[in-house]
């Protein structure tokens, strides 16, 4: 299980994974136990996206026209599509 340092305090931090995915309006996060800086770009590496989420929160994907898109948050990058 990856690892981070804050502030002297050893975080734990599980395998993400988003839902749901294909998506229409928004995009949730399982695995996310801490708030994390999050970065949704197009197929050609634009950053269309950034933000905080929170856990239990979700990213509002409403505006986005269909397509797939990476999502990359605490050093993973998810494949997802929006409908």
């Amino acid at each position: 299980m990856p690892t981070n340092m804050i502030h002297g305090k050893k975080l734990n931090y599980s395998t993400l994974s988003v839902y749901p995915n294909p998506a229409n309006n928004k995009l949730q996060l399982s695995g996310l136990n801490y708030p994390a800086q999050y970065y949704l770009c197009n197929y050609i590496g634009e950053t269309i996206l950034t933000g905080m989420i929170k856990p239990e929160h979700y990213i509002d994907v409403a505006s986005l026209g269909p397509g797939i898109y990476f999502l990359t948050i605490k050093g993973q990058m998810l494949k997802v599509v929006i409908l």
